[in-house]
């Protein structure tokens, strides 16, 4: 062996070692969270048996001062009816093959099973079940016997008390209804166009809505659909989670390509109903699946390098990687073919928006455990530095700097867009590997000037417009100096931005997906409508 070649072997070998401290060290992380989730849920259950003792108290001496007090009866009035707390039937209603069924066939099986359904009603697959929830509006007035007249099984459902078989499709008829708070696999359906995205189809009902519905539901069905695992626990947590904006982002640019997609959240990962589609892709970020579901089964890991191994890699028919060099890492670890599939932004989100406050540096993430090494590097100063984020103490951070909570996803391009100077900076694994933060895109988008850590491919992505610091003394030459040059902070943030609406939007990421895609798709007898 030649001498760069041990030494290339070595730093193989030391990058290997930092992914698998930085891997161990997430475990143990997690593990704490999991022992601060059953200590909360202990601290539940004792306050909850101490409200019950001293209901039991209060009962008690009650009944004392009635049996001491002859005047004091119990009364006629009836007693306070209490609602039954009754959750969505777990029942997975339709079966689409046994316990010997390829898990590869299950999205065939599904389309052919439900178009019948759908087109006849009669046959041997039964009729086509749908559920109407929430309250009926001006547009979902007439569905119920308009679908029940050709024979579909129609069925008021009300979310706190629904029972009985999983149906095929729900109408939601209450446009406040979170679309993921519906059981997987369900065609949610909402009768009005400026519904939340996260509905399966909107759709304008027109005069005839039963005949809209059923056509929208048979195009989704004969679509090639995408169901995208998102490492948020649910729901109720999403809205918390970047990935989960960037899985948001990408799932509306697949279905302008023509793919229907939704999401599903951790809790419902390992739902038969998530293999029903024809592409299951999972974003691997903090979390890892354990199942693989789907015709074609994708891999995207956007960050997090040190959760990547062969034996992972290997339950996919195709990886991206948010990263050109640790793709080409894991390319001569794996069989599966290894593609580079960087983030990107959705520019109709992340655009120039006026209204924000100014703010001469503007630092928006939350604290981690690991720290935040462009704050470490940048404190102390007499800059205005402005932080906006989750779990931010008087301990950890001077009180001084730190300008808010957490901003709403809705709100990052004002903020960005009317600071000075936008500071963003990486996990060390991704930094080592060459994983460039969604933030990169998104503060450029807007028409910020960013400073950043720097990360190899870091120039070349946004044409030098996004500009990176190498320690400490650098980092703060820099501040002071485009702090006193604004024309050319001016003119670093258009050639980022030119650069992210040239070439890194979601609606680039998704052509390279379905490009990559088709053909694995083709040779598993998938549809590719």
């Amino acid at each position: 062996m030649s001498e760069p070649e041990r030494e290339r072997a070595k730093a193989l070998q030391a990058s290997e070692d930092a992914r698998r401290a930085e891997r161990e060290l997430l475990e143990v992380r997690a593990r704490v969270r999991a022992l601060e989730t059953e200590l909360s849920q202990v601290r539940a259950r004792h306050d909850a048996l101490r409200q019950r003792r001293s209901v039991r108290l209060a009962t008690g001496l009650v009944e004392r001062a009635r049996a001491l007090l002859p005047g004091a009866g119990r009364g006629d009035a009836p007693a306070t009816p209490v609602a039954p707390r009754v959750e969505w039937s777990s029942s997975p209603g339709r079966s689409f093959g046994g316990p010997g069924t390829d898990p590869r066939d299950l999205p065939r099986r599904y389309r052919e099973t439900l178009l019948r359904a759908l087109h006849d009603p009669v046959g041997e697959d039964g009729p086509f079940r749908i559920g109407l929830l929430g309250a009926a509006s001006a547009a979902t007035s007439g569905l119920a016997s308009g679908l029940a007249a050709p024979g579909f099984d129609v069925v008021e459902l009300d979310a706190s008390a629904a029972s009985g078989p999983r149906p095929d499709a729900v109408i939601v008829g209450d446009l406040q209804i979170d679309p993921g708070t519906l059981p997987a696999g369900v065609v949610s359906i909402a009768v009005h166009p400026g519904a939340d995205p996260g509905f399966d189809i909107r759709l304008d009902p027109g005069e005839d809505p039963a005949a809209a519905v059923v056509d929208a539901i048979d195009r989704w069905l004969r679509a090639t659909r995408v169901a995208i695992r998102v490492p948020a626990a649910s729901a109720a947590t999403a809205e918390t989670w970047g990935d989960t904006h960037l899985a948001r982002a990408f799932r509306n640019a697949l279905r302008d390509a023509g793919w229907p997609t939704r999401l599903h959240y951790r809790t419902s990962w390992d739902d038969e109903a998530v293999g029903h589609d024809d592409i299951v892709l999972d974003l691997l970020g903090l979390h890892a699946t354990t199942s693989g579901p789907g015709a074609v089964r994708v891999l995207w890991q956007i960050s997090h390098p040190e959760l990547a191994r062969p034996d992972l890699y290997d339950r996919y028919d195709l990886a991206f990687v948010a990263s050109d060099p640790f793709a080409a890492v894991m390319a001569g670890q794996t069989a599966v073919p290894v593609r580079p599939l960087h983030q990107a932004t959705d520019p109709e989100r992340f655009r120039p928006t006026p209204g924000g406050p100014e703010h001469e540096l503007l630092f928006i993430a939350g604290w981690r455990p690991g720290g935040r090494r462009i704050l470490e590097d940048l404190l102390p100063t007499e800059r205005r530095l402005a932080v906006y984020g989750g779990r931010w103490t008087a301990e950890r951070i001077d009180p001084a700097f730190l300008a808010g909570a957490a901003i709403p996803n809705s709100d990052l391009a004002a903020y960005y867009g009317a600071a000075s100077i936008v500071l963003n900076d990486h996990w060390a694994g991704m930094r080592r590997e060459g994983f460039l933060s969604n933030r990169l895109y998104d503060a450029s988008a807007a028409g910020a000037f960013v400073i950043t850590d720097d990360v190899e491919g870091l120039e070349a992505e946004f044409d030098g417009g996004v500009v990176g610091y190498r320690d400490r003394r650098h980092l703060h030459d820099l501040i002071d100096h485009f702090l006193e040059h604004p024309a050319e902070r001016r003119e670093r943030s258009e050639r980022a931005r030119a650069a992210v609406l040239a070439r890194h939007t979601f609606a680039h990421r998704a052509r390279t997906f379905v490009e990559a895609v088709t053909p694995l798709l083709r040779e598993r007898g998938g549809e590719t409508a």
